[in-house]
């Protein structure tokens, strides 16, 4: 889950990398590959979406069976480019 509002989900696990969307406080995103402790975190949204995003900017669970369990559901994400 997303831990503050406009949370920039990157295409590459790189702070320049361009966001390929944004997503607000509370959206659940679901792990893409493990994090295994990673910086970067690979995510999808239930849109389809997918890309990087700071381990410090979501909080939760740690496998993507946990997802249905434990969160809300979310919110549409931000369809813009930054």
């Amino acid at each position: 889950m997303v831990r503050s509002a406009g949370v920039k989900v990157r295409a590459t696990a790189d702070e320049a990398a361009l966001a390929v969307f944004t997503v607000d406080k509370g959206v659940l995103l679901e792990l893409a590959e493990p994090a295994n402790g990673a910086a970067w975190i690979k995510v999808r949204h239930r849109d389809g979406l997918a890309g990087y995003v700071k381990n410090t900017e979501v909080w939760g669970c740690q496998r993507p069976r946990d997802m249905q369990q434990c969160c809300h559901r979310p919110s549409p994400p931000h369809h813009h480019h930054v």
